[in-house]
């Protein structure tokens, strides 16, 4: 179905930079001059790939990904024109880009659209902040994956659903003995209220509406709010755990 390997260019880790530094030393001493400085990292890029082999799970893959909304980041979503089908999903920390998955393929022009799906971070480093090379640990999956560690962590699965399919998880999970019937009495009715579009009339609290929204997560569920909803991926956790190995 998939792989989770890095680009077929060879990408370089940090703490590998200080033999390109040494090396640059050495051209330049050549041309006479001293370059007696320390090598610092100001911008980290990371990134790996998803290479499906049925173009229908990428595309399945990047509708998940638009669902997930990333606690203190803002989400801004490019469409196709003609499908209205997510192409690339990007989470902002402020005005940066903390990450950013898109259709590597149809952007490159490539692959079909849906074959090749990257997940890009790009770290960048103030001068008070400058790190070293060897600052960096050897598995760089934790930093990689950012904000997305932290789903994979939290819940035992990552499942994108519509509302319907939601409501039947929840109501499964509680016939199964979890979680509790006022739980799942209450996740349904947010259920309802996200799909009402009403969460600001109901949740004038914003600490309330982050509460609610954070037991949906612990429950591994988010949802679909497409118009042009693709049949489930049972769980995006594996795939994302593909994409971390990339950099371990």
């Amino acid at each position: 179905m998939l792989s989770g390997r890095k680009q077929d260019t060879q990408l370089a880790a940090p703490y590998g930079l200080d033999v390109g530094a040494e090396c640059a030393r050495e051209a330049f001493a050549m041309l006479g001059i001293s370059l007696d400085c320390p090598v610092v990292v100001r911008r980290l890029d990371l990134a790996a790939e998803l290479r499906f082999e049925d173009p229908g799970d990428g595309l399945r893959f990047l509708a998940a990904m638009a669902a997930i909304h990333l606690p203190r980041h803002h989400q801004r979503l490019e469409r196709a024109r003609q499908t209205g089908r997510p192409t690339s999903v990007a989470w902002l920390s402020g005005r940066n880009v903390a990450l950013r998955v898109y259709d590597a393929g149809l952007r490159h022009d490539t692959g079909a659209p849906g074959i090749r799906v990257r997940l890009e971070r790009q770290l960048r480093y103030r001068k008070r902040n400058e790190r070293t090379p060897n600052h960096f640990p050897r598995d760089l999956s934790t930093l990689y994956l950012g904000p997305l560690e932290r789903l994979i962590d939290a819940a035992p699965n990552i499942s994108v659903l519509t509302a319907r399919e939601a409501e039947r998880a929840l109501i499964d999970r509680y016939l199964a003995g979890q979680p509790s019937l006022a739980v799942t009495e209450r996740l349904l009715g947010v259920i309802r209220i996200r799909e009402l579009q009403q969460e600001e009339v109901v949740w004038h609290d914003p600490d309330t509406r982050a509460g609610r929204l954070r037991e949906m997560r612990n429950e591994g569920i988010y949802l679909d709010d497409s118009p042009h909803s693709a049949p489930a991926i049972a769980d995006v956790r594996p795939l994302l755990q593909a994409l971390g190995a990339a950099w371990q």
